[in-house]
């Protein structure tokens, strides 16, 4: 009689050799995010960078005093910002609790909601949005930032576009052509190029092996909605009421 040896059954899913399902490098990108969501998140961006030598300088431009009171949307753990106007005064505005959390703990001052949802008591006499999410309408700016105040965009995620077409705002210059090159300058709201806030259509062609090269607008396999600067900070003014 031949006897049979009982396995165990494995789960759904799970392969005893890595070999025969998940790869190694697979296994190893789970491990290494997982380690990520599990660790506590670190505030970041407290050194005088390319950023914030470069707000200081729209500080010095607006005329923004200190003690300024100042909105950052979608910070996350950036503290940069507040390096420059202090963080007693500069609320960081992110609907990532944990990185709310972090910034709290840290002794910043935090709203875990998106920036649609934030009503201050009081508005703003700024507004900083590097990569910030969200749509700044003009409704969302009267109610967040003061007659006469400030709004610091980049158009990375669209921001700045918005901005130059909304009634209201007036463009007083910009950090250009990008923040952090060895070539940006300040420029007058006379120097800033036309067009320079607008978001392109940029065409492209995916080719054999799934390259992908620019296109024309007469020959592309897909297109997307580009910005001409997506990193030169724009400065814009609330008009007075």
């Amino acid at each position: 009689m031949t006897s049979e040896r009982k396995t165990e059954q494995q789960p759904p899913g799970l392969v005893e050799n890595p070999q025969e399902g998940v790869m190694p490098d697979e296994i190893a990108l789970a491990a290494m995010l997982i380690d990520r969501m599990s660790k506590k998140l670190e505030v970041y961006g407290d050194t005088d960078d390319e950023f914030v030598v470069r707000l200081r300088q729209i500080k010095e431009l607006s005329g923004l005093q200190d003690g300024a009171e100042v909105i950052y949307p979608g910070s996350s753990t950036h503290v940069g910002v507040a390096r420059v106007f202090g963080k007693e005064h500069v609320t960081h505005v992110d609907p990532d609790e944990k990185a709310m959390v972090a910034m709290s703990d840290a002794g910043y001052l935090t709203e875990t909601c998106t920036i649609e949802d934030y009503r201050p008591e009081q508005p703003a006499d700024a507004i900083i949005a590097l990569n910030s999410y969200g749509k700044p309408t003009q409704e969302l700016i009267g109610a967040l930032v003061r007659p006469g105040g400030i709004v610091v965009a980049n158009n990375h995620t669209h921001w700045a576009a918005a901005l130059n077409e909304q009634e209201g705002l007036t463009l007083m210059g910009a950090i250009f052509p990008n923040y952090y090159g060895p070539d940006a300058k300040l420029l007058s709201p006379g120097e800033v190029p036309e067009g320079a806030c607008e978001i392109a259509k940029a065409f492209y062609i995916i080719g054999k092996g799934g390259r992908v090269t620019m296109g024309s607008p007469d020959h592309y396999t897909f297109m997307d909605d580009e910005p001409r600067y997506p990193d030169a900070l724009f400065i814009f003014q609330r008009q007075q009421a």
